[in-house]
Formats: C-alpha cells, structure tokens, sequence
C-alpha cells in the first residue's frame, strides 16, 4: 500500500494545540480492514492517522518503521489479528455462534473499522481506536489496539480515552509554557534525532531547489490556478528521478495515472478517476515568482500546501507534474 500524504497540521487529535503531521483516508484504501464492515452497513469511515514527535514537521526513523510496518508492508491487519487473538472465545465478548464461525472464516479485521491511528514518538505509543458491529463488547465499550513490548494488545476505547485526556490535563496553557515544553521535548531526544537525515526533509530541499521561490511573498488571488490539471507521466517520471526516487514511467502511469486536480474558488480538489480522494477549502494564498502557497483547511484539519505554476505546468509539493486540460 502507498503511504498517504502527510501535512503538518496544527491540531493534535483535532483539538489540542500541539504542532504534528496528519493524514486522512478511508477505511476501503486501510490494507485488510474494514471490507465486511463496509458491505454490511454501506459505510465507508475516514481514519486520520496523527503523527507526533519533537520535530513535528519530519517524519522521524522509529516513525517511520511503524508506517512502513502498517501499511507499506501491510501489517495493519495482521496487528488487529494478533491483538484480538481468542477474543470469539472469551466469554465477554458475547459473540454469537454466527458471528464466531464468521470471524473463524474470514479472521478480526475485516469486520474492524479505525477512525484514528496515532504514531507517538514522545510517549512510545502506537494506538489504533476503532470500533464494530461485531458481538455485544465492542460496539458497546469501543476499542483500542496498541502495541506494548513489541506485541499488539487489546483494551477497551478507555486506553485511548486515557491517553488523549493527558494533553487535556499536561497541555501548556501560555506561549512560554509552549516554547518550554517543546524545548523539553527536544533536548531530551536530541541525541538521538541528531544522527537521522529525514529524507522527506531531504527531498522538500531538492524540490525547492527546482522550484525556486523568488521575489517578496504575497497575498494573490488563487485564480491562476483555477482549472482542471491532469497527470503528466513523463514530466512527473522526471520530475521524481530529480528528486531522488528510483521511478520508471511505468511506475508513475500505475500510482498516478488516473491523478486529476480540479482547482476552483472554493476548493482544490485531487480526483483519482471518478473518485475525489482529497478536498482542501482554500483559506488564502500567497505566491513568489511561480511559487504558490495555499493556506487550506480540511474539515478541522488546516495547513499549508505549495505548488509551483507557470500557467501550464503545475507541479505539487510532492513532484508531480500536471498539465493543464484543454
């Protein structure tokens, strides 16, 4: 599975001021999970995946492993597996004999759906708090999947309560609080972090080295940008073999051919096919030169997303390359 994209946000678990990276994305694109779930209710739940360490804009290396674990590799059914292994058979569970045989078919996972998955690096947590239809238990007292001296375990939706509502009580309440905190959080880790090259960190350099910003930031109407853009594969191959990736056209056809943005007023918009995968409402903009910054929110989630545009190239933040239609 591809990795969704992810962009600082400045909200933590959507309500607490703490800088991190995010992502969003349906249950249906989560690698074994949910498929049972869905059919049955016709219900497809979005899940954002929160980020948090002390450099909050990086994707650190014990992040990343973690992600790699989940979803590159395709783990994230097998964690839910492991963590509900005997659950049909614990009498607190009240399954039904239907729903054991079912589960003794087709394993945990499908009938699991997540809404949120946390990746702490400050406190070691690794959370997934979710829910399903399946027996009584569940349903009724939530769930919460972690992982704890390398197993995946089960708790009730209580475990993730008690973390979130230690931001709620330990969260610093002024700027210099804040700048102490974060301060804190940095030296404590510093060596370890000093070793590490991020490579998204590397390859954000290497796209504005090739998009260069010029000129004074300012405020601009969006409207340059206005239009439908459509993948250009070989501009896109090229573009991400600067940047440091090993793709072959080929590749870039399979991951994004499909790939439109339709760029309004209101709203980018990111089409794979027929199907929006992504909406940002734009909040404003500012530009330098062909450089374009794009202040969105997203639902709760708001951000910054950069684009570089001559008027008939546009290349996004990640190196892809569109061309305008028509």
């Amino acid at each position: 599975m591809k990795l969704p994209t992810f962009k600082p946000s400045k909200r933590f678990l959507g309500e607490f001021d703490l800088p991190c990276l995010a992502a969003k994305i349906k249950n249906s694109k989560l690698p074994g999970v949910a498929a049972r779930h869905i059919a049955e209710s016709e219900d497809d739940p979005t899940c954002t995946i929160y980020l948090r360490g002390t450099e909050p804009k990086k994707v650190s290396a014990w992040q990343q492993e973690i992600l790699d674990q989940l979803f590159v590799e395709e783990g994230l059914a097998g964690a839910i597996e492991e963590a509900l292994k005997g659950y049909a058979r614990d009498p607190n569970a009240y399954c039904s004999e239907e729903e054991r045989a079912e589960i003794r078919k087709h394993g945990f996972a499908p009938f699991i759906w997540i809404s949120v998955i946390v990746i702490d690096e400050v406190q070691r947590e690794v959370i997934l708090s979710g829910g399903s239809e399946v027996s009584v238990h569940i349903p009724e007292h939530g769930l919460s999947i972690y992982l704890r001296q390398s197993r995946w375990r089960w708790d009730e939706a209580d475990y993730f309560i008690r973390y979130q509502s230690s931001f709620e009580k330990n969260q610093p309440k002024t700027p210099a609080q804040l700048a102490a905190a974060l301060k804190k959080e940095t030296n404590a880790m510093a060596a370890e972090f000093a070793a590490l090259i991020s490579g998204p960190e590397e390859e954000k350099k290497r796209w504005e080295k090739m998009f260069p910003a010029t000129g004074s930031a300012k405020k601009t109407d969006p409207s340059f940008l206005y239009g439908e853009w459509v993948l250009d594969v070989q501009k896109t191959a090229q573009v991400q073999k600067r940047l440091g990736e090993k793709v072959s056209v080929a590749q870039c056809q399979k991951d994004w051919g499909k790939n439109v943005y339709r760029i309004q007023s209101d709203a980018v918009r990111l089409y794979q096919g027929k199907d929006m995968v992504a909406e940002e409402s734009i909040l404003d903009c500012t530009r330098r030169g062909n450089r374009f910054t794009i202040h969105y929110r997203e639902e709760w989630l708001e951000g910054d997303s950069e684009y570089w545009c001559d008027g008939k190239l546009l290349v996004d933040h990640t190196g892809l390359a569109y061309r305008r239609a028509g």
